[in-house]
């Protein structure tokens, strides 16, 4: 299919926008990480949003979830630092004496559940600036509501564009479609920096990864990192290579994340899943880098993209990674797809 001009691929049988974006994931799993986070949740991934069905009700033929039994849940981690988990991306909190600076805003309809979840943690207080991480509308749906009643809403300069040509394509459901309120009113192409709460907040561009605008924020006294969907806990990533995503730009960043900006100690928020330690990003890194490399020998060997999934060569891995919006067949199409487009299939990282 087609949109603005431009060819969307999607990996074929799963839920996906006509951006190429995947709508739903539920999957009820247990985790624990560092023997301090332990819980069971139907969650709802929505790189965008739910669950497509051609009979279904709902604008553009979305299933739309009931959002008064949709719970938002705030988490603290360290110091200043929260996080709210709810449906779609995991939102990061920085709650100073004065106010809130937050990372991602998830969807609309969840507003009002995401302000309370706030008051929870500090009451009175207004949310001054939201930080987009990318521009699916799983991080930025909120942006318009919470730019109405003033709050700033920042992104990278590609975040903005991203959002401007969904709003301007109408390839989205009405109810993900950016508005004109929801495009972030400061932008910036490399690092921004927050001085609040007695934390040094920085906001910072990687080069392309899950999309082309990813930024990562850093919360260095807290010792925090929100890595938005440049990095998934438990689950294969989703790479969005029609907005320049990439699996080699996903890996640099996963090496950086453990060689640079990590000790033993630090926390990652990823962008869904609970939040991760080093041990768990190492983990994460050896095994994709091991996925990629079967990918490339298979293009090396000369075996077709469907001969590759036919045989199953993640049957490892799919217990630990798979879930039901990134099967194996669709993480296989991805990396494959990203290899092609870089046209250096047998090239490997460190």
């Amino acid at each position: 299919m087609t949109a603005g001009g431009k060819r969307m691929h999607k990996p074929a049988g799963r839920p996906f926008s006509s951006r190429g974006t995947p709508l739903v994931i539920h999957r009820a799993r247990a985790w624990g990480v560092g023997g301090l986070w332990s819980w069971m949740r139907t969650w709802a991934v929505g790189l965008a949003l739910l669950v497509m069905a051609p009979d279904a009700a709902g604008a553009g033929g979305v299933t739309l979830p009931d959002w008064k039994t949709v719970t938002v849940k705030p988490h603290h981690l360290r110091g200043p630092v929260w996080y709210l988990e709810g449906f779609g991306g995991n939102i990061g909190v920085v709650a100073d004496a004065r106010g809130f600076v937050l990372i991602d805003d998830q969807y609309a309809p969840l507003t009002d559940k995401v302000r309370a979840a706030l008051a929870a943690i500090a009451a009175d207080r207004p949310a001054w600036f939201v930080i987009n991480t990318h521009w699916h509308p799983d991080h930025t749906g909120g942006n318009e509501r919470f730019a109405e009643t003033g709050t700033i809403v920042i992104a990278h300069d590609n975040t903005r564009r991203h959002l401007a040509a969904a709003m301007l394509e109408g390839t989205l459901p009405a109810l993900l479609r950016p508005k004109a309120k929801s495009l972030p009113v400061i932008t910036f192409n490399d690092t921004v920096t927050f001085h609040l709460a007695g934390e040094e907040v920085t906001a910072f561009h990687i080069p392309p990864a899950h999309t082309d605008g990813d930024v990562v924020v850093r919360f260095l006294t807290s010792n925090v990192i929100h890595a938005g969907d440049a990095y998934f806990q438990g689950f294969y990533p989703y790479i969005d290579i029609d907005n320049g995503g990439s699996i080699d730009g996903l890996i640099a960043f996963w090496e950086r994340l453990v060689d640079e900006l990590m000790d033993d100690e630090t926390i990652v928020i990823p962008g869904h899943g609970p939040p991760a330690r080093r041990a768990d990003v190492r983990r994460y890194l050896r095994d994709m880098k091991d996925l990629r490399a079967r990918v490339a020998a298979a293009m090396t060997a000369g075996e077709s993209l469907e001969q590759l999934i036919a045989r199953h060569p993640l049957a490892d891995l799919n217990p630990r990674y798979e879930s039901d919006v990134v099967e194996e067949a669709d993480i296989l199409r991805m990396v494959w797809r990203s290899l092609e487009k870089t046209g250096h299939p047998g090239s490997g990282r460190k």
